[in-house]
């Protein structure tokens, strides 16, 4: 299932942890968002002290463990952007 996340300016918990196989991220708005990945919700925007990994307006990011080989793939994942009000993130893991 294909669940739609708003993300504010202050970080948001996109998923919590739990194992995962594969997932997928898109960005749905016109501001990038800014991704953690290691369970840590002091992710920021580019200025600030703990930058996330940019997803720029409508890009997706997809990654799978289909040879079982990742580690710590069970940890949260928060998001934040730069802009006004909230914005989407579509999110899609099994």
């Amino acid at each position: 299932m294909i669940s739609k996340i708003e993300v504010a300016t202050t970080a948001t918990l996109v998923s919590a942890a739990k194992e995962r196989t594969w997932l997928m991220l898109q960005n749905q708005s016109d501001t990038p968002i800014f991704l953690s990945f290691d369970g840590t919700a002091s992710v920021t925007i580019d200025s600030g002290g703990s930058p996330g990994i940019r997803l720029a307006p409508w890009e997706t990011i997809t990654t799978d463990d289909s040879a079982g080989r990742f580690t710590g793939n069970n940890l949260p994942i928060y998001a934040i952007h730069g802009g006004t009000g909230t914005k989407v993130v579509a999110l899609h893991e099994a």
